[in-house]
């Protein structure tokens, strides 16, 4: 069901651009649903990208805005995942960060609990 939601969230952002131009936030907020289809369907690079692009879109807009936090920490979480970002060598916390698994393994460690779990659609304006 996520590759449904995964066209039906490329066509919403087709017209959000179309009707709103790629500067406004239900084009960020589409990205960001496409984003975490992807995730759900292990398009783990695909969706960095649109977390990726989202956050341009919003720095680009120079307003603060929630869709921006979550953009960010969800690219985050991503990143993390997949051993393409460090967790603070000063928490100790932090889940990742105290787990015993090997970077090699893409599994989440026993209380972990996987990035697709974590993510949910955006629903701010």
């Amino acid at each position: 069901r996520f590759s449904e939601a995964e066209r039906a969230f490329h066509r919403a952002l087709g017209l959000c651009e179309q009707v709103y131009g790629l500067y406004h936030p239900m084009v960020v907020i589409m990205h960001n649903n496409l984003a975490m289809a992807k995730v759900h369907q292990g398009k783990y690079e695909e969706a960095m990208i649109l977390y990726h692009n989202s956050l341009l879109i919003q720095q680009a807009m120079a307003i603060s805005h929630p869709t921006m936090v979550e953009s960010r920490c969800d690219l985050i979480l991503l990143m993390r995942e997949h051993g393409l970002l460090s967790p603070p060598k000063d928490d100790p916390s932090t889940p990742l960060a105290s787990s015993s698994r090997s970077s090699n393994d893409p599994s989440p460690a026993k209380d972990e609990k996987p990035l697709r779990d974590l993510l949910r659609p955006s629903t701010t304006l």
